[in-house]
């Protein structure tokens, strides 16, 4: 178990955490900064990101204070997080800790490694450094919201508006990017609160017995996370749409120039909920054949009596997944497949009108480049 010291740190801002540490002292230095609240945090060592191998890592990220500020009053101006966490507990009485979790807006300045190639979009401490820790309080993340810009401004609206008319293009452009950095924040930190309810509670550790595979785990731990703060946060559509578009188009297209008949959807979770996503959203109505642009689709959501349909639309899909449960992996099989069509050989298979989607968007790079500001 990992104890975090609080003693103030004297070390300079810049003073790289080298990699020859041991992931306690990494972990020790990386909180006295942040518990400093200083802006520049330096990173020196082999990290494991989620997408990626264990690479060793030297970077620079700024801590972006003042994202966290806007992101936090524009939370508050719809739904105050005192409310929130009174929804997570009526959801979860078990629910450990109610308090703000410690997840950062961070920007990478420079790097080298799995932290720059554009395909992680957070570190999860002490994960990333190949340890575990059972207290909340003893785990911090970092969402690289510069990545997240960049995959958004270069995979997913772009493809979105080769795909959906003009219509929904519009919607997309009042009522979502411009609150694009905060609705990224603020999913970030939801999603880390989510990880500590329900069945499948995975912060800071797994709840009871689990008798589903790893991969199912990861599917039904993802989606009921994201599920749950898409229904309980239903002030902020916002974090909705994030939630649609990130899986369809960033998850969803991973592996699709190699397999354009399965992409990665059955050895990536992300990718699986993409695929079963949008069959629920075709399903729900939410999106469908645009009737004002022959081949293009729509998402109906350009009123707010529709919009106010997603909340339902994932409080839905949560209920589901506490039925289904976490014991037994034949009924969580049973459960996927009835989602999403596998071939003669047992392989999920992306749905065709999927499949025409991505094709659409083959010009547009699945993994776009990213490039940290300092170089």
């Amino acid at each position: 178990m990992l104890t975090l010291a609080t003693r103030p740190s004297t070390v300079s801002s810049m003073n790289p955490v080298s990699r020859n540490k041991s992931p306690f002292s990494i972990m020790n230095d990386l909180q006295n900064r942040l518990n400093l609240k200083e802006e520049l945090l330096p990173i020196h060592a082999k990290l494991k990101l989620t997408k990626t191998s264990a690479h060793e890592t030297e970077a620079l990220l700024l801590r972006d204070f003042t994202l966290e500020n806007q992101g936090r009053v524009w939370l508050e101006s719809r739904v105050s997080f005192d409310t929130l966490m009174k929804r997570y507990r009526n959801y979860d009485a078990a629910l450990s800790c109610e308090n703000w979790p410690q997840h950062y807006p961070v920007r990478v300045l420079s790097g080298n490694g799995a932290i720059a190639s554009g395909k992680n979009i957070f570190l999860f401490f002490p994960e990333v450094l190949g340890s575990v820790s059972e207290k909340s309080d003893e785990t911090f993340g970092f969402e690289l919201v510069d990545v997240w810009r960049n995959i958004f401004e270069k995979n997913v609206i772009p493809s979105f508006s080769r795909n959906f008319d003009r219509e929904s293009q519009l919607l997309i452009l009042r009522q979502f990017l411009p609150l694009l950095d905060e609705t990224i924040f603020i999913a970030s930190v939801l999603h880390e609160v989510g990880h500590r309810v329900g069945p499948f509670a995975i912060s800071p550790k797994t709840k009871g017995e689990i008798g589903i595979s790893d991969f199912q785990l990861d599917i039904a731990g993802e989606l009921s996370t994201d599920s749950l703060f898409a229904s309980l946060a239903r002030e902020t559509p916002e974090l909705s749409v994030f939630l649609i578009l990130q899986r369809i188009f960033w998850f969803g297209r991973r592996g699709y120039s190699d397999k354009p008949m399965t992409g990665w959807i059955n050895s990536d979770n992300d990718s699986w909920i993409s695929v079963f996503l949008w069959q629920r959203l075709r399903f729900s109505g939410l999106i469908e054949p645009s009737q004002i642009e022959s081949g293009k689709w729509a998402l109906r959501l350009n009123t707010t009596e529709k919009m106010l349909r997603l909340p339902d639309f994932f409080s839905l899909i949560v209920k589901e997944l506490d039925e289904v449960g976490a014991e037994s992996e034949a009924d969580f099989q049973s459960w996927m497949d009835s989602w999403v069509e596998k071939s003669d050989d047992g392989e999920y298979l992306l749905p065709q009108e999927l499949r025409r989607v991505f094709e659409n968007c083959s010009d547009i790079p699945e993994f776009p480049l990213f490039v940290p500001f300092l170089r």
